[in-house]
């Protein structure tokens, strides 16, 4: 078997014994506009959009626009999941007559129907800029007026405020922090228990600030959903001597609700050994709230001379509360042998055993997407987040993902025109994705008994690899409910056994939306449904993939995959075996129970219940 290759599937395995699933990543449709006036605005510039959700279909999206007499913060909002959004609005209600720069907006969310968004205000002229504030109790709809969040600004300092972030733990705390260039530069925070109404006094999170020697910026939080919070963030400081100025992620902690920090160290476990000066940058941290963190980053280190010097992605994990972290390691999986810069990772989890982060590849496909569902140790290995970005010829810049449930939204900004339909100016992209559930899933269309087949082949002869399942007299499908794969609708085909022990997600096929197979389109309309083909089987050796409409016990649908990019699950299966096919709307499934006609190291065969 050969590792997955292929930009259209993946299809990544995992022997009995060996770490949870590398199942394929969420799978997401193709890019819209989020601003509905993509086409209309101009030369103006939509930067650095920001996600958050409230896990009951509610999402706000910022983002600021760059003018040409200055820049303002605009928001929209979703109800449905991530699959519409309002209209954009002006969020800084000075925004129609000053001549401010606004820029660099975060929002978050505590689930309980408040939202807090905050940026950095730049006066013209020789003014110190300031952190504002804005809150909304009503998803996004309606939000309070602007209001500086230090309550003695202006005037009260005269240091430059900049690069904020704010989160909540969900549990009536509140604690934004960013960079204020005093001296060298230092990350402050200011709590709040009212909901963004009033905030402490900015403060430095512990007082080796005031004696190290070197910049801090980008700093990012995260709670447990209780009173333990972790910071990250860059620093040059060499912490006195014990490391060098090489540019390191830091991190502290908190066990009292952010009110006192630990001492800042690092969490880059190279760096006491990084003479040669290279850069980590750009972290991004969570948690499940479950005991379970995760940061990512980016960075130059060869860990050792074990990955490449170009910039990758790396991760670092802690099971308490940040007191203590696994070694740097890299999370893309091709770190050893890419020569692409991996940069600007973010992370999520759905808190329930997923973790997905979203990077720039600053080359083609733009943007990448892996997940673990090991809290961390292991990833998939790095996919395209969709069929556009590699094929379109735009420019994509600051990726951000967010999740609620199952459902996935990916949004950054570009100056893709999206076939002529939008202006070539920056504006703010979507793409809304869909993932394999944990565990299979009720209320999915069936097939008749004996009517779906599950083949499989690992043979020593890599060519000779094979997956194919086929589900066949299926339950009545409409064609609408096949949604548009030509156009970007993704599918996942979905496969669990019981190697983990309860039934569990083993292994899934990517199928994107759209995309181009060779000189033509992967996808083509049939007078019942789609196909899929790809005779070379050079994309994931799958070759054919077809969706086929009908009435009670009409339904088909099959895919195969052959050859030796084919990567087959670990073998035996060990039942129960489901297999579930879904898009975003609808999923048909197929289940395997003992005695199978074949189930051995050399492959597995049987038909459905």
């Amino acid at each position: 078997m050969r590792a997955w290759k292929s930009p259209v599937f993946i299809l990544i395995a995992v022997g009995i014994g060996a770490s949870p699933s590398l199942a394929a990543p969420p799978m997401f449709g193709a890019p819209n506009a989020l601003t509905s006036t993509a086409a209309t605005d101009g030369s103006d510039g939509d930067y650095r959009p920001m996600l958050a959700a409230d896990g009951n279909g509610n999402w706000v999206a910022t983002w600021y626009n760059s003018g040409p007499t200055d820049s303002d913060i605009f928001v929209a909002r979703s109800s449905d999941d991530g699959l519409s959004w309002s209209p954009a609005a002006l969020l800084n209600s000075a925004g129609g007559s000053d001549v401010d720069a606004d820029d660099y907006p975060t929002v978050a969310t505590d689930g309980l129907g408040h939202w807090v968004t905050v940026w950095a205000l730049d006066p013209p002229g020789f003014d110190d800029s300031d952190i504002m504030v804005s809150r909304s109790s009503d998803n996004g709809a309606t939000w309070s007026p602007q209001a500086y969040l230090d309550s003695g600004a202006p005037g009260g300092e005269s240091f430059d405020d900049r690069y904020p972030y704010v989160a909540s733990n969900g549990s009536g705390t509140w604690i934004a922090n960013w960079r204020r260039d005093a001296g060298d530069a230092d990350i402050y925070f200011s709590r709040s228990t009212d909901d963004g109404a009033t905030w402490t006094v900015p403060a430095l999170p512990h007082a080796d600030f005031l004696t190290d020697n070197g910049l801090d910026d980008e700093g990012r939080t995260a709670s447990d959903g209780g009173s333990n919070w972790v910071m990250v963030w860059l620093s040059f400081s060499n912490l006195g001597g014990v490391i060098p100025f090489s540019g390191n992620i830091f991190v502290s902690r908190s066990a009292d609700d952010g009110q006192t920090w630990s001492a800042p160290t690092y969490l880059n476990s190279n760096a006491p050994d990084d003479t040669a000066f290279q850069l980590d940058s750009d972290p991004s941290i969570a948690s499940d709230k479950q005991g379970h963190w995760v940061t990512v980053w980016w960075s130059e280190a060869s860990l050792g001379a074990t990955i490449g010097t170009d910039a990758d992605i790396l991760v670092a994990r802690s099971t308490d509360n940040g007191a203590t972290w696994s070694p740097a390691a890299a999370l893309n999986t091709d770190a050893a042998t890419d020569s692409r810069a991996d940069t600007n990772p973010t992370i999520v989890t759905d808190g329930n055993g997923r973790w997905v982060v979203v990077w720039t590849a600053n080359e083609a496909p733009g943007f990448l997407v892996a997940e673990s569902r090991d809290n961390g140790a292991t990833w998939s290995a790095p996919q395209p987040i969709n069929a556009s970005t590699v094929d379109d010829s735009g420019t994509e810049i600051s990726p951000t993902v967010g999740v609620s449930g199952n459902t996935y939204v990916v949004a950054w900004s570009s100056d893709e025109n999206l076939g002529g339909l939008i202006g070539t100016d920056l504006d703010i992209l979507f793409a809304r994705g869909i993932a394999c559930p944990s565990a299979p899933t009720g209320g999915c269309r069936a097939a008749l008994a004996g009517k779906s087949s599950l083949i499989i082949k690992n043979d020593a002869n890599d060519a000779k690899d094979l997956l194919q399942w086929k589900w066949n007299r299926g339950a009545q499908t409409d064609l609408s409910e096949f949604l548009d794969p030509l156009n970007g609708d993704p599918y996942l085909l979905c496969l669990y056994d019981a190697q983990t022990g309860p039934v569990a997600l083993l292994d899934s096929i990517g199928l994107y939306g759209g995309g181009t197979c060779g000189i033509r389109p992967c996808w083509a309309a049939r007078s019942r449904g789609f196909r899929y083909r790809d005779k070379s089987g050079a994309l994931g050796g799958t070759t054919n993939a077809s969706i086929s409409a009908g009435a009670s016990d009409k339904a088909k649908a099959a895919l195969k995959a052959k050859g030796a990019n084919v990567s087959v699950p670990g073998l035996p299966l060990i039942a129960p075996i489901t297999v579930q096919l879904r898009n975003r709307t609808v999923c048909w499934t197929a289940s395997y129970t003992a005695p199978f006609t074949k189930n051995d190291l050399g492959g597995f065969k049987d038909k459905s219940d």
